[in-house]
């Protein structure tokens, strides 16, 4: 390895995606490039060969379990009808039918155009409806012999998108550089956005507010503060979405050098929850908007 790789790795531990390992895996497979940085970013951010061996095992492995292939759409739906729930990797789109009054599911390689999906989905994840994302999926079978209308025995239990979240802090931005102050730098900037999941999915976290900090900084050469770890996500239109629970990320923050905390102020009814050790070694900060998420964050009134 070379010796400036030698040093990112060791810089940025568990951050660095190595764009050869990229390269080896998209061999013969066709999936998107975003779907294989994620999975090689949670088990390939090292430099130590074995490490990186292993994780390729597991890389491949889930791939090989996970990822549907477009011509085994008919196996992929017997496994999950066999097993009666499996977790899919697969790009979701969904539509509402008025003659059902339902929202449907369609699942572009597992082949089926009816998957039953709960509201709450639609309702965070606004472009399932515009194009369809990338996701995980735990799916589950179940034949309603007594529904009415269209039958499926197809159910989504849980979602967890690849990009949503940096969509829609990049569609914020865009539609609101002017109010920000950024409006000539966004306009000539290209920006490449790298996003490591190093909590092998124990917590889950959106990161629109923490990459609208991060280019908020960037724009205006004005680093974050210290020590500080970022909670939340926010719609395009710029309404802050809080976490289910404050408990676990400031546990696993204050564990990782966090010293203070951007948290939505809708989190603030979650503080009976928080240990006192962590609310004595953890400073909050409470955001109610984009911009003063972003000020607070850089330190700035």
């Amino acid at each position: 390895m070379p010796e400036l790789d030698k040093k990112a790795a060791s810089v940025f531990a568990g951050k660095v995606v190595r764009k050869d390992l990229v390269r080896k895996v998209k061999v013969g497979v066709n999936v998107p490039v975003f779907v294989l940085e994620y999975l090689l970013g949670k088990y390939c951010a090292t430099n130590d060969p074995f490490a990186i061996d292993a994780g390729l095992k597991v890389v491949n492995s889930t791939l090989a379990q996970n990822f549907v292939r477009p011509d085994e759409a008919n196996k992929a739906q017997s496994l999950v009808r066999e097993k009666g729930r499996h977790t899919l990797i697969d790009k979701v789109k969904v539509r509402y039918l008025s003659e059902d009054d339902k929202y449907w599911a369609e699942f572009t390689n597992f082949g089926h155009k009816y998957v039953h999906i709960p509201d709450r989905y639609i309702k965070d994840y606004n472009r399932l409806l515009m194009g369809g994302i990338w996701a995980q999926v735990d799916l589950r079978h179940e034949f309603d012999e007594e529904a009415s209308g269209k039958r499926s025995p197809f159910w989504v239990d849980n979602i967890k998108p690849m990009k949503e979240s940096i969509n829609r802090a990049f569609a914020y931005i865009q539609g609101n550089k002017v109010n920000m102050g950024i409006a000539q730098t966004v306009v000539t900037t290209d920006f490449h956005v790298e996003a490591i999941d190093l909590l092998t999915n124990r917590v889950s976290c959106d990161l629109g507010v923490g990459l609208l900090v991060a280019i908020y900084s960037a724009i205006k050469k004005h680093s974050v503060q210290p020590g500080l770890l970022i909670l939340g996500d926010l719609s395009i239109q710029g309404n802050i979405k809080a976490v289910r629970s404050l408990a676990e990320p400031l546990q696993l923050g204050m564990d990782n050098g966090a010293r203070r905390a951007l948290i939505p102020i809708e989190n603030k009814r979650h503080f009976p929850e928080v240990s006192a050790d962590i609310m004595e070694r953890v400073d909050p900060i409470f955001y109610s908007d984009p911009l003063t998420a972003a000020m607070k964050a850089l330190g700035v009134n």
